[in-house]
């Protein structure tokens, strides 16, 4: 569901953005060849379609989220809404939509209930990934200066903005060690902080936007297989 879910975003992303993935020189399939463009709506139909008769075939919460999420990435690529060209805006709802597939897989279990849920862990993801999310606006600074995107980098130009970014990303990492009060957690948490830190502001040119997300799996990853380093009653009992 994930998979259809971020994939019909990306459609609509490239539709929209084509021109300026063209000045970004960035991989898209509609830079190439224009008359994809009708493939590509077949393509988003058919998933946007698919995506909710499985939803609807695991329970009505589950198909509502999805339409949530499918909605949310309409309002952040497509006019008249573009919700992407707004300064601050366009990372929180990136947040938002993640945050919504979190509680899609919670929802996904039978008999789970939504009524208690970790608002104040939520929030503190939530604004951890809002000021994390502005490393994919580095690489995009030329065309999203041109078309009159407002983002980080555009906004405090190419090197401050640059700057900027990678001090919110490493941030991010901290703000939620902090928040959870495991000094372990927060020991742990400065070696990606710190590696994404360095892949964000040592690079002259293009960031490796992979290895940022390696870092990120990697570091998600351990904490999955090591749940010990998190205290979980700071996860499983905030009110």
């Amino acid at each position: 569901m994930i998979n259809l879910l971020f994939l019909s975003g990306l459609i609509l992303n490239n539709l929209y953005d084509a021109k300026i993935d063209v000045t970004n020189k960035k991989p898209n399939p509609l830079t190439f060849k224009q008359n994809l463009k009708s493939t590509h709506i077949r393509f988003f139909v058919g998933l946007f379609i698919y995506s909710g008769v499985l939803a609807f075939s695991l329970s009505p919460r589950v198909f509502i989220l999805t339409l949530c999420i499918h909605f949310i990435a309409y309002f952040y690529s497509c006019p008249p809404f573009r919700l992407k060209r707004v300064f601050i805006l366009n990372t929180a709802v990136i947040a938002f939509a993640t945050i919504l597939a979190w509680l899609l897989g919670c929802a996904c279990v039978p008999g789970a209930d939504l009524s208690h849920l970790p608002l104040k862990f939520l929030a503190i993801i939530f604004t951890a990934l809002t000021l994390a999310f502005n490393v994919k606006d580095v690489n995009d600074f030329k065309g999203d200066k041109q078309y009159g995107i407002a983002t980080v980098m555009t906004v405090f130009g190419a090197r401050l903005g640059k700057g900027i970014s990678a001090a919110l990303a490493f941030v991010g990492y901290i703000l939620v060690a902090l928040a959870l009060g495991s000094r372990v957690f927060l020991f742990l948490s400065l070696l990606p902080a710190t590696a994404t830190f360095l892949a964000i502001l040592l690079p002259k040119n293009k960031i490796n936007e992979p290895l940022i997300f390696l870092i990120f799996f990697v570091s998600a990853a351990t904490f999955i297989i090591f749940p010990h380093f998190i205290p979980t009653l700071f996860i499983y009992n905030i009110k």
